[in-house]
């Protein structure tokens, strides 16, 4: 038997609005939890919505928590026309809301305005540091190329801060509840291709060099995920 093809990534190029699709509302009742599966018709792509987001450095790679049983990742994107196909798939989201607002939210008298204030955005600008931010669900299944060698290794062990990734990512369902509206999707294949280049400047010092009167911490900061950090 022929192995089943792997789903092409879609490009801005690509993407067109009318091939998406949403399947009913699924409701489970004790984590009060609702979603509506997303369909790509086209069958070529095995009816799947999956994007290729290029060129992402990776700020930090995390395990399993209480809110979350997936390994996930946080990176920041410079990948323009990804950020722009993101748009356009999340205001297909948008206009689907309000027309399935009743099935959806269960309140006919919710407008467009009021939808969008809900409405999370998968790509976050953050304002400070002018950049795009973006975290991601690793699927159980992700396949990891490092350097052009497949590896089966834990993710959280290959992957590391300041790594530049290409990541195929399944947009798989969207996500509405009273007080938010978002895309639930997650990476399927990652590519590492290098080191950053602002990684790869840094300055590396032996113990033949070392001097601690060189090094100082900048006042604490708060990252857009709520963490505390210093700058060395």
């Amino acid at each position: 038997m022929a192995s089943k093809k792997a789903p092409t990534p879609i490009t801005l190029e690509t993407f067109d609005e009318s091939a998406m699709g949403f399947k009913n509302i699924y409701i489970m009742p004790e984590r009060g939890f609702r979603s509506a599966g997303i369909t790509y018709k086209a069958p070529e792509l095995n009816n799947k919505l999956v994007v290729l987001i290029k060129d992402c450095r990776v700020i930090m790679a995390k395990g399993p928590s209480e809110k979350s049983n997936c390994n996930s990742l946080y990176v920041s994107i410079t990948d323009t026309s990804a950020i722009e196909l993101f748009k356009r798939i999340e205001a297909v989201v948008l206009k689907t809301a309000f027309d399935r607002r009743v099935e959806w939210f269960g309140n006919e008298d919710f407008d467009e305005d009021e939808i969008s204030e809900i409405h999370k955005p998968a790509i976050l600008l953050n304002e400070k540091y002018k950049s795009h931010n973006m975290n991601i669900n690793l699927s159980r299944f992700v396949k990891i190329v490092n350097m052009g060698v497949p590896t089966n290794e834990d993710p959280m062990s290959v992957l590391q801060p300041n790594q530049t990734i290409d990541i195929c990512i399944e947009v798989e369902k969207v996500k509405p509840a009273t007080k938010s509206l978002r895309l639930g999707y997650t990476a399927t294949k990652i590519k590492i291709t290098g080191v950053s280049e602002e990684a790869a400047r840094a300055v590396s010092y032996f113990p033949v060099d070392f001097d601690d009167a060189e090094f100082k911490l900048s006042d604490m900061e708060t990252n857009a995920m709520g963490g505390k950090f210093a700058k060395l």
